[in-house]
């Protein structure tokens, strides 16, 4: 293994990155971060090697080409959906500030959504979009940024982009037995305003990731983050300290959010509450993806909320598609997911394919959901069908029972399982 940008000095104009999409993009006006609101001594993010090989999890969301051999299970699950829509764009609305190396961020390989699929040790999954990265592709090492991000801003980035998200250390660490720490440039990518959608996708045409402030104001992030923490305490009734003046999210406990490393607990009850669904919605991030996509007529994703209360990040994903490539079976999934209050999708809004992620992973497990809670977006006096409330006291089959159950849902069942102005965007 490498480090990342050399030693620890500044790395003012990123000596040693070959890939001409990281230099483009600073001429675009991006910069090495100091923390302080300028360029100048590029301030870096450190791990040991031990601590790089835990916190790495890069990866792609999706595939840059289609194989039909290779993509046969994915074709026969989604037929032409599948590669409809290309690029998928992804974001996420931090509500906290993430400019440091300890704050919990996405870290990036600056133009590696230009790349082909056929990186070294790269692993592709052919029954989805999702190739695995690992830590010893020299390339991704080189091209590998901290992005620094500030509260109300909006992190896009196209899905072919290697990323992942994770905190690091402020100061180098002693370097081990025959292994050089591992040092990552913090990087502010250049900062755009909403409406300058045209400036927006050039920067991911570029770099394949933009910046766009102003998107939620300082009321605005304070209040998604005071909702969140309510909708968490109650879901899964861990009450929050009394006497606060606003509830904080950073008071819940740690079995509650999950693993540092991975991004805090991004579980599908999360991606199931009413803060998450109104930072979706937000207006000025519903109009850059309108711009992005040249559509009006959109769907969402039930997409990932990562939290960490000791690195300080909270931010809400999301992703758009035209809904006039989304399928019904998508369709019927989204609402059966939102219903349960406790299934999020993947990044892809037009699929509507339960993640995996909805219960934890291997490195970290969600805790029971609350018997009293009931999704926000559930329709009001609405029922869930009999076999899938049932189902909601198996959480570890509960995506098997889902996918059967809204397959032989109709369209209008699935529709009327949720409340209008939730099902017209999925």
């Amino acid at each position: 293994m490498g480090a990342p940008g050399g030693g620890a000095g500044a790395l003012e104009d990123n000596a040693g990155v070959p890939h001409a999409a990281v230099r483009a993009a600073e001429g675009r006006g991006g910069e090495e971060w100091n923390g302080g609101g300028g360029g100048g001594n590029g301030q870096m993010g450190w791990w040991s090697p031990s601590e790089a090989h835990a916190a790495w999890w890069a990866h792609r969301d999706q595939k840059a080409s289609r194989d039909d051999v290779r993509d046969a299970a994915q074709l026969a699950r989604h037929g032409a959906a599948a590669f409809a829509l290309e690029p998928c764009f992804q974001s996420a609305l931090y509500v906290t500030d993430c400019d440091t190396p300890s704050a919990d961020s996405l870290l990036v390989a600056v133009g590696s959504h230009t790349w082909p699929d056929n990186g070294p040790g790269w692993r592709l999954d052919g029954a989805r979009h999702s190739v695995a990265v690992p830590h010893s592709d020299e390339r991704v090492i080189q091209a590998l940024r901290k992005v620094c991000v500030r509260a109300g801003e909006l992190l896009l980035w196209d899905s072919r982009t290697v990323h992942f998200g994770s905190s690091m250390r402020a100061k180098r660490p002693r370097s081990e037995p025959g292994k050089e720490p591992w040092g990552v440039p913090l990087w502010r990518p250049p900062v755009r305003q909403p409406d300058d959608a045209a400036t927006v996708k050039a920067d991911l045409d570029t770099s394949g990731v933009a910046l766009v402030a102003g998107v939620a104001g300082p009321e605005e992030c304070r209040r998604l983050a005071a909702l969140f923490a309510v909708e968490m305490s109650q879901a899964f009734d861990v009450p929050l300290p009394a006497g606060a003046a606003v509830p904080s999210w950073k008071e819940l406990p740690k079995g509650v959010w999950g693993q540092l490393s991975r991004g805090g607990g991004g579980w599908g009850v999360a991606c199931c509450t009413r803060a998450a669904w109104e930072a979706r919605l937000l207006p000025a991030r519903v109009s850059i993806f309108k711009a992005l996509l040249g559509k009006d007529d959109l769907v969402v994703s039930i997409d990932a909320v990562h939290w960490s209360p000791p690195t300080g990040r909270l931010c809400f994903m999301a992703s758009f598609a035209p809904r006039c490539v989304r399928p019904d079976s998508a369709f019927k999934r989204k609402c059966v997911a939102l219903a349960t209050g406790r299934l999020r999708t993947t990044h892809h809004a037009h699929l509507g394919d339960f993640s995996r992620y909805s219960f934890g992973t291997k490195w970290a497990k969600a805790p029971a959901v609350s018997a009293q809670w009931r999704s926000p977006g559930l329709a009001e006096g609405a029922l869930l069908p009999p076999k899938l409330a049932n189902a909601l006291a198996q959480p570890t089959s509960l995506h098997t029972a889902a996918e059967r159950i809204a397959a032989g849902l109709t369209v209008d069942t699935a529709r009327a399982l949720l409340r209008p102005e939730i099902s017209t965007w999925l």
